[in-house]
């Protein structure tokens, strides 16, 4: 199956679960300036990948225990991408220019 016919498949679930991500992640850092209230943000696309597909697959009736087996290339892409904006956030913390809002942190 295709990215693009898994992602029309679950749709409904992902948005579902990022724009509760979203809120979250508002709800957490805060609103300190308007630059927290970007509509991307990574800690909301974490939320989307992990509770929108559990969601997902126990709507289909997938038991329980096969879905940490599943969801496995979903944690190493998460891990792969929080390293990677994290070594940008160092790159560019030296240049000034702050993207923890993007990440949906906390400058604290």
């Amino acid at each position: 199956m295709s990215l693009f016919m898994k992602i029309k498949e679950r749709w409904k679930y992902l948005l579902a679960c990022y724009l509760i991500g979203y809120i979250i992640s508002l709800f957490v850092t805060g609103i300190p300036n308007f630059t927290y209230i970007i509509p991307i943000k990574l800690s909301a696309i974490v939320f989307m990948i992990l509770i929108g597909n559990a969601i997902y697959h126990a709507s289909k009736g997938m038991p329980v225990y096969h879905y940490p087996i599943k969801c496995m290339k979903y944690f190493l892409v998460i891990i792969v991408a929080v390293l990677v904006f994290n070594l940008i956030r160092v790159v560019l913390l030296q240049c000034n220019i702050d993207i923890t809002p993007l990440m949906g942190i906390s400058k604290g």
